[in-house]
């Protein structure tokens, strides 16, 4: 994935490879396949190669995209090959984000490394505009995660917050994906919280489902606030600001847009209940699920462009006593934002 655009980038910065390690996502990004004790060599020159266990060979052949796999079975033999393929090279691009210090230490100890120069920057950049592969792995986890959560909300017949975490994963591994986040589910005054982590009794009020899959190492978020109970005419005109807010983001999110714009202009719709709004308006999704990027807040001067995956999430929180967000997936494209999750968005009364 991408790999001769960050081999032209490597050499114009005059560096000789770039090396990830262990559990950096840029291994899945550039490798295609999910590793923990490994070593990615990619030289400024020539063809890639990644040291992993040998246990972990046959599947990094058959899923892998990288051809030239070394395996090892003791550290000795890890250590005199990575020596062998560093020998020559004398400055070194690494990730910093993601590489520990010993890891930092132990590639000094192999090899004559004269520097080792942060490029974390650089793998931000590549990975910020989708291949048509991957937008076509996120559009497909997108319809997947709608399928599920619609059916969810649809026979919402739950007495827990527990049990509806329960019902959505329980589907998500019918379908042979993984969750790409912890899953949200906070009722009543625990939708209050942004981040709720609690599995309680249902409360009546508004219930936020904070949901994602990972489906082939690309991932999907999306949000659905519901109303368990019976709603009361603020209720929904409180849910229809936020939904309103939303479509204004997703309105202004198009190719050229600055995201402190975007962000600006789902917050405007907010009118005075903005303050309530105590979170940025998206972020970048792919291989996770906060992905590589910048974020679509207040203050964010990155610019969107076509290719990018982000999401739209405008919200309103009121501690103690209740919250609601609505958050889609975007894909910016022709000019435009396409939503990319699209089950309903209407106010929703269950329970």
């Amino acid at each position: 994935m991408k790999i001769p655009e960050l081999q032209d980038g490597l050499r114009d910065a005059n560096l000789d490879a770039c090396i990830l390690m262990d559990t950096d996502p840029n291994v899945f990004y550039f490798a295609g396949v999910e590793l923990e004790r490994c070593t990615l060599v990619i030289p400024s020159k020539g063809e890639p190669a990644i040291l992993a266990v040998m246990l972990e060979e046959e599947r990094i052949k058959a899923d892998g995209s990288i051809g030239r796999v070394l395996s090892f079975s003791t550290a000795v033999e890890r250590d005199k090959i990575l020596r062998g393929l560093l020998k020559d090279f004398r400055r070194i691009a690494v990730n910093r984000d993601y590489l520990s210090l010993r890891n930092s230490d132990y590639l000094k100890s192999v090899a004559p490394i004269h520097e080792l120069v942060d490029c974390s920057g650089n793998l931000s950049m590549l990975r910020q505009v989708k291949t048509s592969r991957e937008i076509e792995l996120i559009r497909e986890a997108c319809r997947r995660t709608d399928v599920i959560l619609g059916k969810t909300i649809s026979q919402f017949d739950f007495r827990t917050e527990l049990e509806v975490k329960n019902h959505l994963h329980e589907q998500v591994i019918r379908f042979g994906d993984k969750l790409s986040f912890d899953t949200i589910v906070a009722s009543g005054k625990n939708a209050s919280m942004p981040h709720y982590s609690g599995s309680g009794k249902l409360q009546n009020g508004f219930c936020v489902i904070d949901f994602g899959i990972r489906h082939k190492g690309y991932c999907s978020d999306m949000t659905r606030t519901v109303y368990v109970g019976k709603p009361g005419r603020k209720d929904r005109e409180m849910y229809e600001l936020v939904r309103a807010a939303q479509q204004k983001g997703i309105d202004a999110a198009k190719d050229s847009a600055v995201a402190a714009d975007v962000d600006a202009a789902a917050r405007k719709a907010l009118g005075r209940h903005s303050g309530s709004f105590i979170h940025g308006l998206g972020h970048h999704i792919g291989i996770e699920v906060h992905d590589a990027g910048f974020r679509i807040a207040p203050g964010s001067k990155g610019v969107l462009k076509s290719g990018m995956a982000i999401t739209i999430e405008p919200g309103m929180y009121f501690p103690g006593k209740s919250g609601i967000r609505i958050e889609d997936d975007l894909l910016i494209r022709k000019g435009r934002g396409e939503l990319l999750t699209k089950y309903m968005r209407e106010f929703t009364v269950v329970g």
